[in-house]
């Protein structure tokens, strides 16, 4: 069983405590009867950009093995490659530089790889190697978007820096997860690291 996305109906009612205590309660029953008492099941995965948490919000399903673009085990499959991008264009007769392919899709790293948005790729390769900011427009960005305009003077200074170029040095939650968001400067930016908005 494949579940992409896990997390996206949490994002979308986070800010909205009565609809948030309904979509926690759903999903933890959903999950704990698919994936942890389904004795059809031989293998289950979740995709998401947070964690599940398995102490409290979603504890029916504390049965799992996590991991995140700053693990070894599987950064290889968290996108494609510089080489596999390549070979797409390539293979499609396109004669796009990887240079302008850098430059528009610039890969994150995820452990020590650099690795590049599949979507983005495909969606180049499809319109003829023709550039846009086609992942932008792929997810729901509201928990984001909230976070962003509560962040309180120091974040917003930080993300100016960002935006002017420069780097921050800051720590990241490995175990980020979606019950503990709001705990600490760290899980704002652990947040837009596992998104895909930062890179390391």
């Amino acid at each position: 069983m494949l579940i992409d996305e896990y997390d996206t109906p949490l994002n979308k009612a986070y800010g909205n405590k009565t609809y948030l205590n309904r979509m926690v309660k759903f999903m933890r029953n959903l999950f704990s009867n698919a994936l942890k008492g389904n004795t059809a099941l031989e293998r289950g995965l979740l995709t998401g950009i947070l964690r599940v948490s398995k102490d409290s919000m979603l504890s029916g399903l504390n049965n799992l093995e996590t991991y995140t673009l700053l693990d070894e085990e599987y950064s290889s499959r968290f996108g494609f490659s510089e080489d596999e991008v390549s070979s797409l264009f390539k293979g499609q007769s396109l004669s796009t530089s990887m240079e302008e392919v850098r430059n528009w899709y610039n890969g994150y790293k995820v452990d020590n790889l650099v690795m590049y948005n599949p979507w983005s790729i495909i969606s180049c390769i499809n319109k003829s190697g023709r550039f846009d900011v086609y992942w932008v427009n792929t997810g729901n960005n509201n928990l984001i978007e909230q976070k962003i305009l509560t962040a309180h003077t120091d974040i917003k200074e930080q993300f100016e820096q960002l935006m002017r170029g420069e780097s921050l040095d800051i720590s990241i939650n490995k175990h980020l997860s979606f019950d503990i968001l709001d705990k600490d400067d760290t899980s704002f930016w652990s947040l837009l690291l596992f998104a895909g908005y930062l890179t390391f």
